[in-house]
């Protein structure tokens, strides 16, 4: 990962709509908008994510909690050594196929198969985005600041509403 005055430093750098232009991980994305201080430009640049699937499928998995992967154990996996968007996979595009490894699909994919398969995912996923793969199996946080609330207020859609609270 960069550090963080790398990070902070392009992040205050990036116009609006930069990050639909040139092809930010989503590693670098959630690391970005958690070194921002300000929440609104979270907001802002969460916002400029509204096409990126791999963004929108990261938060629904660590954030909703009906998707629940087959297993939480991590399979060993060797970290892709290729620079930031020169890995074999990106996230944006497999967190599409990422469907097959959640509870009530593909019941084919189990044991070792599941095992083999996320390893191989891993493994060709920037270290970044493996990372937030984990994060997504783990329902771990994404980020500094990249909270529920944050996420219903940029994506008012994007996860289940909230079941009210039954007062006795």
């Amino acid at each position: 990962m960069s550090s963080p005055d790398t990070v902070a430093a392009t992040a205050k750098a990036i116009p609006q709509g930069a990050i639909e232009r040139r092809r930010y991980d989503v590693g670098e994305i959630f690391e970005m908008i958690s070194n921002e201080a300000s929440t609104k430009r979270k907001e802002e640049m969460l916002g400029m994510c509204a096409s990126n699937n791999g963004i929108k499928n990261a938060l629904m998995a660590v954030m909703n909690p009906d998707v629940v992967f087959k297993s939480q154990k991590i399979p060993s996996w060797e970290p892709c050594g290729a620079p930031i968007g020169m890995a074999p996979a990106n996230l944006e595009l497999e967190s599409t196929k990422l469907v097959r490894m959640l509870e009530g699909h593909s019941p084919e994919i189990a044991g070792d198969l599941y095992d083999k398969m996320l390893g191989d995912l891993l493994s060709n996923l920037h270290p970044n985005e493996s990372m937030v793969v984990i994060s997504m199996i783990q329902k771990k946080s994404l980020g500094k600041g990249i909270t529920e609330n944050l996420v219903r207020k940029v994506f008012p859609d994007l996860l289940p509403l909230k079941s009210p609270m039954v007062q006795v």
